[in-house]
Formats: C-alpha cells, structure tokens, sequence
C-alpha cells in the first residue's frame, strides 16, 4: 500500500502506454512547473521509458519527444508558477505551446491547486475507427516538478462503454470541471475528443478498494471531499500544512466535526505543528515524518534487495485524509491540504483553492487506518516513516501583514496582460524585445519588482514599457522571470515569478524550425536521428548519447556503409508502419527548417514514402 521502502511508483512508468497503445493526448494539472521536469516527461510519454538517466541539455531523445508530442500536450498550471532554471535550455522554446497559465478565481488568496495527469491512448497500427480506446487518469499530490519530498499517487485505467456511463454526482461535476479547463485553450485539439469520451469513462478501482469517486473543490464547486458517514471511529488526516490564515487550524476543526469520541490521527511536518502550536492540537495524536527521511539520511531497501541513498531534502508533501466507521474506510487522496482555503470550514463549504481529489472506499480490515499505522510507525523510538511529535516553541516568522501584501503584490502582476513585442533588427535573426505591462493598480512602494529575460543578462525595473536590444532568435522567449522583494520594519520577502507573456514576433514564430536547423546541423547528424527513430523498441540511452551539439558516442556514418537504414526501412514498411510516419513527420518539419535532405537518402525514401498515410 503505503509502505515507503517497498510500494514506490515511478513517475515515468506511470505516464507509460499500456503494452500496444501509443499516447493519443494528454492534459496535467499542476500548481507549479518546473521546465527541466517538463522536459523529462515526453521520455516517458513516447519512448515508454522511465525518467531517470542525463537529462541536461539539447538532447535528441528531448527534440524528437517533444516533437512527438507537438499538440498532443497541455499542461494547466497558476501563472507565475514556474521555476526559473538555472542554466538555459533552447528547447525551452518548444514547451511554450503545451502550458496554459490559469490565474486564480478569486483574489490573491486563492490558488489553482489541481495536480493530475488524463491520458488517451490507442491501439497502435489500427485505423481511427477500429483503434481500441483506453484512458489512464493519475491523481497526485505532487507538482510537476523533480521535488524529492514523500508523496502519494492513485492510478486508474478507464475504457469506454458506448452506452453514457452511470457517473455520480461527483463525477459528472468532476468531468465538467475538466471540460471548463480545456475550454480555456480551444486551440488544443484533442479537446474535442476528451470531452466527447468523458461521461463514457468507466475507471477501475486499485486492488482492494472499490466505488472511485472524482472530486473537485473550490468556490462554486464546494469541498472536494465526501464525507457521508457521521460519528467516526478514526479520522487520519496527512497533510504538509494545516495551519489557516490568522494560524488557526479551521479546516481540522471541520474534520474533527465528524467524530464524537473517535480517534484523530493528525500526520503533518514538524515546522508545521510547532507552528500551529500545542494548545490547539491537545485534541490530536501528532505525528511528524522522520528527520533522517527529511535530511536525506535514510537509507532505504529496495525489493530487489538493493540500496538507494537519497541525496536532497524530502520533506512530508503527500496529503490524505481517511475517515473509518465499522468495517467502512474511505481514502481522500490528492491535492488538498487540511486547511480552511483547501477544504473550507463548518460555516464555509467553499473553500478558495481549486483542488481535486479521489475517494475510495475498501474494508477496513484491508484498507483502515491501523495498517498504515503498522507501516509508518515503528516500536523503536527514532525509527520509522513517521515519529511522535515533541513540540518545539514556536519561532518567530514574518507577520501575516507583510505576506499578505507580497500575496496581493504576485497576484497583480499575475492578473496583468504581459505582452512581448519582437522587431526585427537589421542582422539576420537578431531582435529587439519590447516588453508592455498593464497593471491596472500601481504596486505597492515598499515592494521593488523587476523583471529579466529567460536566455538574456541584466534585469529592468518594473514599468509600462522596457526593452532589450541585440537579441538572438533562438533566445526569445514567452516565459518572463520576475523577482519581487518586499522590505518593510526591517524584513525582507522575496518571490521569483515566471510570467507567461502573450508574444508576437514580427515576421512570425519560426523559433522552432530555427531551433531544429541549428540542432541537427549536418548529414550525419540527421542520419543518426533517422536510424534511431527506425528502432522498433526505442533504446533511451542510445538517444540519450546522442547529444545535438556534437557531444556524444556515437561515430558517423553515411547512408550506403555499414548503416542499417535500408534493412530498417524495409522491416518498418513491413511489419511497423508506424516507424514510417514518425520519419514522414520527421521529415516534413527539416524541410520547413530548411534543412536540407541528403541525396542518398531521399533515393531511398521515395521507395517508401508511398506507403505512408497521411
């Protein structure tokens, strides 16, 4: 179940296609975004491989994934919400079309929280119409980032029944709520085709749960929980913050509200409990995940017998929440915290962050509260996921006022319209940025913002008009880093922004086909890209040796030598024919990228490209 050293998911492996399926569309949901993860995904999406291995830099495996993935991908994250990099990556650019910032419903107090991945696949090498439909839906509580801290996912598959599914109510007001999201973006798609498939959706329960309801919360959708059973034997509540503004626990109170005499299990992180204090929680067991599982020290075993060492802070950032009564256990799982913006408290059910969530009911005997228990907590004093809380005294932190006022700053600029004008210079693929920002109330004048550019030097205080000069194509981005500082009564509060900013390049958008030119930028280069994607079962690390600029271990070799490609092209238009489209696709965009062609290939493709279907 929950047991750390043993019932670990690989984040890639979820984003897998069944065995015979290829990824037809997919959407996430994420609070924030980190670009080196987002990078990392489409390995898994099209090479059906896990995320591990050298990542950094302009890999082919990453060019080739995401051109793959060209329309196929939509992430919803808060706008702002992306981490700045530490170094550029131009491939940066090509992740631009898949993100669709969201700002908030509400004020600067609320938060678009959702994190899940929906996944379509079909049957591969089937016509449309005969293909076999699956869906696959991840619910998590982590963002789309490389975070280390512990967290949990439930996994679901789906088929389609063609009669209209019998959905609950939960349900459907979960289906609606992604099809308002995909409304957002209606230059994505596949969205018509998600949204057709929705209400026919049948999701299979894990092993020993059963009736899957999808919840969502925040505003007119309410609580995404469904707690339906008064009186409880046991309430357990894991969450990384429980703390409401003003430092009361208003969303622990409306939980508790369901038990009269029951046991409270309350699973958080010890900076949190000491900050919400004893006192208030004298009614609550606490628990707070290990030190040494926070400080990276744990060593865990593995099934296979071997050892790993977690090398980076890994705090608590997992979040359910499990009410029991006889033989009756229900799991909320996914993105809510225990607090009032999350859940809302007894006199408000609709709470400010937009979350969703799972429920899933199991017996107890299988699924109830004392066999996490079990599985967290040790018998020897220090050891163990989790360990008894002693509470500290509370430090003192930043005042509330002053984080409510770098809250209001960031949601300001994130309600603004950012608009990036690219001129052209008289150097060939060289421009001037033009940055325009409409704020419709000024800044507060303790807080000092400025803004920079992705893949260029030096930063500009903040105002209606700036500009940067002498500017590389290949160095333009959409994505507007912001550094926000707030110095007041002697604090400092600093927050990094990435702010998604509407853009328009004169003479049009040619980035990507840009991009692509200076990437594969010889003969044999692209000869090596042509024979890697000919294989029928991809091998990562051969893509992944193969560095676009030239550092790799792969030897070059032409067409009519020791190279395969005839062997392989004839083997693809005989029993892969999909192979021949991805060649085709490849194809079509060096073309547009002016890249040009080798002669001795195109004598061979003209053999086979009649056998593609466009």
């Amino acid at each position: 179940m929950l047991v750390p050293d043993s019932n670990r998911l690989d984040y890639g492996e979820q984003l897998n296609p069944p065995e015979g399926y290829e990824l037809s569309a997919a959407i996430a949901t994420s609070y924030s975004v980190d670009l080196n993860t987002l990078l990392a995904v489409p390995i898994a999406l099209c090479f059906s491989d896990t995320l591990d291995g050298d990542l950094k830099g302009e890999k082919l495996a990453l060019l080739e994934a995401i051109g793959q993935l060209k329309g196929k991908l939509k992430v919803f994250y808060q706008k702002g919400n992306i981490a700045c990099p530490s170094e550029y990556n131009r491939l940066f650019t090509l992740l631009e079309p898949c993100l669709h910032a969201v700002v908030p419903e509400g004020d600067g107090f609320s938060s678009f929280h959702p994190k899940l991945w929906l996944m379509r696949f079909v049957e591969t090498n089937k016509p449309a119409k005969k293909a076999k439909v699956v869906y696959r839906l991840i619910v998590l509580s982590r963002n789309l980032t490389f975070d280390r801290s512990w967290d949990v996912a439930a996994t679901f598959d789906g088929v389609i029944e063609r009669e209209k599914a019998k959905l609950s109510e939960q349900n459907l007001q979960w289906n609606k709520f992604i099809k308002e999201l995909l409304d957002k973006d209606p230059k994505f798609e596949p969205a018509k085709i998600i949204k057709k498939e929705l209400n026919h959706i049948i999701w299979e329960a894990p092993n020993k749960f059963k009736d899957v309801e999808l919840l969502v919360g925040g505003g007119k959708n309410g609580r995404p929980l469904n707690i339906d059973q008064q009186d409880l034997d046991v309430l357990m509540v894991v969450s990384p913050f429980i703390k409401s503004t003003g430092g009361g626990i208003k969303g622990l109170d409306w939980l508790a509200s369901f038990l009269s005499g029951g046991e409270k299990y309350l699973f958080s992180r010890a900076e949190e409990l000491n900050a919400v204090g004893e006192d208030k929680l004298i009614d609550w067991q606490c628990y707070a995940i290990n030190d040494d599982v926070v400080n990276g020290e744990e060593r865990l075993e593995l099934n296979d017998g071997s050892t790993a060492q977690t090398q980076q802070s890994q705090n608590l950032h997992a979040k359910i929440i499990i009410t029991q009564k006889g033989y009756k256990t229900s799991w909320h799982m996914g993105s809510a915290n225990a607090t009032t913006a999350a859940l809302g408290d007894a006199g408000n059910g609709n709470p400010r962050n937009t979350e969703t969530m799972v429920r899933m009911t199991g017996d107890t005997r299988k699924v109830g509260c004392s066999v996490l228990m079990d599985q967290w907590i040790s018998e020897k004093e220090g050891e163990g996921l989790f360990v008894k809380h002693e509470f500290q005294p509370l430090k003192i932190t930043e005042s509330e006022s002053l984080k409510a006022l770098l809250r209001k700053t960031v949601y300001q600029l994130i309600s603004a319209k950012w608009h990036l004008k690219c001129i052209q210079e008289d150097e060939e693929n060289t421009y001037t940025l033009k940055l325009t920002v409409n704020i419709e109330e000024a800044i507060n004048a303790d807080v000092n913002v400025q803004v920079e550019q992705l893949a260029v030097q030096g930063s500009r205080q903040l105002s209606k008009g700036m500009e940067w000069v002498n500017v590389d194509l290949s160095n333009i981005s959409a994505l507007i880093p912001v550094i926000v500082t707030l110095e007041k009564d002697g604090s400092t509060l600093v927050e990094r922004l990435m702010i998604e900013s509407t853009l328009d390049i004169e003479g049009g958008d040619i980035r990507h086909q840009f991009i692509l030119k200076n990437l594969v930028d010889s003969n044999e280069k692209l000869l090596d890209y042509i024979r890697l994607l000919l294989q029928v079962y991809p091998d990562k690390n051969q893509w992944l040796s193969f560095d676009c600029n030239g550092q790799g271990d792969n030897e070059s070799s032409i067409v009519f030598s020791d190279s395969p490609i005839f062997e392989q092209l004839l083997i693809a238009a005989s029993r892969h024919p999909n192979l021949l489209q991805r060649i085709a696709s490849l194809i079509d965009r060096l073309k547009a990228s002016g890249v040009e062609i080798p002669d001795e290939f195109s004598a061979l493709w003209v053999h086979f490209e009649k056998e593609v279907k466009h």
